[in-house]
């Protein structure tokens, strides 16, 4: 299963799944975006397969323009996954500092924790990794600080999916 399917699958297990009490149901509007998401993941693929990343990249940054409901944390979680691929196809064409750019930006307008939002800081902890390569050489004290934050960012994914495993576990007992 590609990674378009596999992603919106997995969305609608999670929208099945759980009190529906915290979240609007499933609605025309929210399946509309879901579907309209997975096509941009498939462009992005089809693009990359022949051999142009900018028109993938394209297709991502229109996917982070798609309107999904209000409160629809399906919808939140579409667009982390979606800002993680992006983020991790400009690190791959050498603009690490958009890729920085679109990992803060959603870091800091998530409050919902999700199996996406622990995704994106391995992402971010990626960013700093690779920071910290490029840095060796010329400043390894700045090497290290990239080190520390890569730790960091990636001891906040594990933590994130170690209270969702929790939370899932306890929901299941």
């Amino acid at each position: 299963m590609n990674r378009a399917r596999l992603a919106v699958v997995f969305l609608l297990m999670l929208a099945a799944c759980g009190d529906r009490t915290e979240r609007p149901p499933l609605s025309q509007p929210l399946l509309a975006a879901l579907a309209q998401a997975r096509s941009y993941h498939h462009l992005a693929d089809l693009h990359l397969a022949n051999g142009a990343p900018e028109r993938a990249v394209e297709a991502l940054e229109r996917l982070l323009a798609v309107p999904f409901p209000a409160g629809a944390p399906e919808g939140e979680d579409a667009l982390l996954d979606a800002r993680a691929r992006l983020a991790k196809l400009h690190l791959a064409q050498g603009r690490p500092d958009v890729a920085r750019r679109v990992v803060d930006e959603g870091l800091a307008g998530t409050p919902r924790e999700s199996f996406f939002l622990a995704n994106l800081y391995s992402v971010s902890g990626e960013l700093a990794e690779a920071r910290a390569h490029t840095l060796d050489a010329v400043d390894p004290e700045a090497a290290r600080a990239e080190r520390r934050a890569a730790i960091v960012a990636h001891e906040r994914s594990i933590q994130i999916n170690e209270r969702i495993q929790r939370r899932l576990t306890e929901e299941r007992q």
